[in-house]
Order: C-alpha cells, then structure tokens, then sequence
C-alpha cells in the first residue's frame, strides 16, 4: 500500500526525468534511499505509468479516421466543440504543474468540471487528455499493452548475437556519439565494439559491468521495429537458456539487453526513473 506521505511526491515524479534531483523532492529521495519498502513502492508506480504510456502509444489509427473527422466538422456543430477539446488537451499535456480546461457551454462541460489545480499527477493528465479527444472522436477506443510477443524475435536473435561476440572491445570513449547507451541503463561500460554486418548496416554492443563471472551487454541499431515498447521493461521479455533479454526502443534507437543471470540480475542494470517515454 502507497505510503501516504509521498503520494503526491509519487505522482510528480516522472520516469525518464530527473525530478528526484530537485530540491522539492529532497525528502523522497532520502526515504528511497533508506527504505527498501518504499523504493519497491516507488518502482511499482514508475512501471504503472510506463504501461500506460506503452498502451496509449500502441493504440492504432483506423485507415482514413482523419479525413472522415475533418468531413464531419466541416457540416457539424462539433467544430467549435472540436478545438475547444483540441485546446484544452494541449494545454493538460503542456503544462503539468497546472490543468485548466477552457471549455465553456462545450460537450466537455458535461463531462466535468476541473478547476485548476496545482500539480496533477501524470495519470489525471493522460486520463483528462483522453477524454478531450474521446469528445472530438465520439468514439471509445479499448486500450491494451503489448504482449512480449512483440519482440520475441528480436530477443531471439540477440541470443545468438551474445554467443557470437569475440573480444575486440574499444575503450568507452571512443564510442559512436550517435548511439550512446541507453538512459535507463545503469553501471559502468567496460568497453564497445561495432555490430557484425550480418546483423545490421550499422550499430554497437556495449559490454557492462556484472560480474566476474557474468556477462551483461547492450545492443544498439538505429531504427524503429514495430511492435517494441518505448522504455526498458522492468521484467525481462525472455529468461531462458541462462540469459534474461528484453528489446525496447527510444528517440529512434533500438535497445536490446542481454544478461547472463535471472531477473534479478537485469534489473540490477536498470534504473526506471531514468527513462524517456517516448
């Protein structure tokens, strides 16, 4: 059960930023530090909002959707309805301090009334731009997460990446700008080297710190790949034959982690404070 004293501090806190830096969260960040309880709380809820944004950013534009909506408000009484909800869903998404709906004698309006308010949590703001758009659309769309599925093939693949790797690591430094490690990726890097050119045109492999014994590495290919979730999963996507891998991607980079050990040593990798939504 969420300890009541940081609720709000929860809430502000965004995955993929650094709020925890901030000097108004001085107080969070000394109890996650201390107490394991609370940190495993904190984390619950940095992956429930990566799970929203996955299930929002998976959902499907039906084929022509935006020429029958323009058709629609150019003969209907909703075109004043329309921007109105246009308006007030950027000013929610912009601005995350402060929600003010400005709609009046709209559809909105008998929906609900949000007065402003200081500091709304991220899911208020995503829930409260949904029904803004559901007003334009005059349609609810059933929202999912992707399955693992997804990317099953990739985390196939990069097992036998893994095997193949030889020693010819660089140093650190003198990895490609272009493709750094992923910000969700915690511990130091041991060194890089370039991707064989039978997996891809272009890419690297980062080699991590993990242990004596163990390997841990991160692939990184430019691209998209449909089907992939937009931050690092918390739980990895495979666990088999010894080695946990998931395949995410961000700012048009594919990520895939690869970890010689269970669960527990891949999410000893991961920080999911640090990770961009989009």
């Amino acid at each position: 059960m969420r300890d009541e004293r940081f609720s709000d501090a929860f809430d502000a806190c965004r995955p993929g930023s650094r709020d925890l830096d901030e000097p108004e969260m001085a107080a969070l960040a000394d109890a996650l530090a201390s107490d394991p309880v609370l940190r495993a709380e904190f984390e619950a809820s940095c992956r429930l909002d990566v799970r929203l944004s996955e299930a929002f950013a998976a959902v499907p534009v039906p084929v022509g959707l935006a020429d029958r909506l323009l058709a629609n408000l150019r003969t209907s009484t909703l075109q004043t309805a329309a921007a109105e909800a246009t308006a007030a869903a950027a000013s929610i998404l912009m601005d995350a301090r402060t929600v003010v709906v400005r709609t009046p004698a709209s559809p909105i309006d008998r929906l609900a009334q949000l007065p402003p308010v200081q500091r709304v949590s991220r899911r208020r703001i995503v829930l409260a731009a949904a029904a803004a758009l559901l007003v334009t659309t005059g349609a609810w769309v059933a929202l999912h997460v992707p399955s693992s599925q997804s990317s099953g093939e990739l985390t196939s693949d990069a097992a036998d990446w893994f095997a193949e790797l030889g020693d010819a690591w660089q140093p650190p430094a003198q990895a490609p700008a272009d493709l750094p490690l992923a910000s969700a990726i915690v511990g130091r890097v041991r060194g890089w080297q370039p991707l064989a050119r039978s997996i891809a045109k272009r890419g690297v492999v980062y080699s991590l710190a993990q242990g004596a014994k163990s390997r841990a590495v991160l692939f990184v290919l430019p691209g998209r790949r449909a089907g992939l979730p937009p931050t690092a999963p918390f739980d990895p996507q495979s666990a088999t034959g010894g080695l946990s891998i998931s395949a995410w991607q961000s700012q048009g980079l594919v990520y895939v982690l690869v970890v010689e050990g269970d669960p527990r040593a891949y999410r000893r990798l991961l920080n999911p404070g640090r990770q961009p939504l989009a």
